[in-house]
């Protein structure tokens, strides 16, 4: 492995999946922080300023960078318009609303079902990512690796309004992942990223306030927590938009594996949640050899 891949690819597409499993349990905290119990709309305002803020934190990076103020113009608007509707209202919608109805230890197991989307539908998409057997096997042994996780005590637990929700979710990353890379071909990727998520974020805001959300500061731990919340998503956007941008879409996805091994520690470690459990494990297990039996033809010519 060349010394520049690992610098530009590995490293921090690892760093920005480690952050990325944090927001399982740290958005549940935020529930608790807020006074968030069922209303729908509560959820997603607080969504709606967390990306909202963490828009206007990428445009001020990027434009500190590029000594210029960073905007969209009339030929790149349209893509991150869709981008924003897809990425950001969209998915976090359904995985906010998912989130509050699961544990973070099983969302972050079901949410690596998006690298297998992401196989799919850039191999639909873009020339360079041919469906493959590997790609095929891998899909399926990580597939069952989400089976085995959603069999608890013999049952079979896979809630309409909580896991299926982070289902969807997986699919609209994968889609999002395919108009990102479309919509950095001729654009600046902090542009892309900043109001992919200022608007987004502004979306969610309506849509909260018309459902009557409101957020209550029910203690001293709340706007520290939308703080880094914000913070997380501005730094992960930011890398994760680059890197779609220069590299493949396959080849930056195969590293979401590290997103439900991280999620599953955060979830133990902050909320308390029983994570020592043999699906868990074996889950981990699937998903792992599925992602790398996907990729496994890349890797044996590397």
């Amino acid at each position: 492995m060349k010394k520049n891949k690992f610098l530009i690819l590995i490293l921090p597409a690892v760093f920005v999946n480690i952050l990325w499993g944090s927001p399982f349990a740290l958005i549940k905290l935020g529930y608790n922080a807020f006074g968030i119990t069922n209303n729908t709309g509560s959820k997603l305002l607080f969504a709606g300023i967390r990306f909202f803020l963490a828009g206007i934190l990428i445009i001020l990076y990027g434009s500190f960078m590029k000594k210029k103020f960073l905007k969209p113009t009339k030929n790149n608007i349209s893509s991150i318009l869709l981008l924003s509707l897809t990425q950001t209202v969209l998915l976090y919608s359904l995985f906010y609303i998912g989130l509050s109805n699961s544990s973070g230890a099983f969302s972050a197991i079901i949410n690596s079902c998006s690298v297998f989307f992401s196989v799919i539908f850039a191999s639909i998409f873009f020339k360079a990512d041919k469906v493959t057997f590997y790609k095929v096997a891998g899909s399926l042994i990580g597939f069952c690796g989400v089976v085995v996780a959603s069999f608890n005590g013999g049952s079979f637990s896979f809630h309409w309004n909580g896991e299926f929700l982070i289902f969807l979710n997986c699919i609209c990353f994968a889609i999002s992942g395919v108009i990102s890379k479309k919509a950095t071909q001729h654009t600046d990727s902090f542009t892309v990223a900043g109001y992919n998520l200022l608007l987004g974020g502004l979306v969610l805001c309506f849509i909260g306030w018309i459902a009557k959300g409101q957020l209550v500061i029910a203690n001293k731990n709340a706007i520290w927590l939308l703080i880094v919340l914000s913070t997380i998503s501005a730094i992960c956007f930011s890398i994760w938009t680059k890197l779609l941008k220069v590299n493949k879409v396959g080849e930056v996805s195969v590293f979401q594996f590290v997103v439900p091994i991280a999620g599953i520690f955060f979830s133990g470690v902050l909320l308390g949640e029983d994570i020592i459990q043999l699906r868990y494990l074996i889950a981990i297990i699937l998903i792992t050899a599925g992602i790398f039996t996907v990729f496994s033809k890349d890797l044996i010519k590397k």
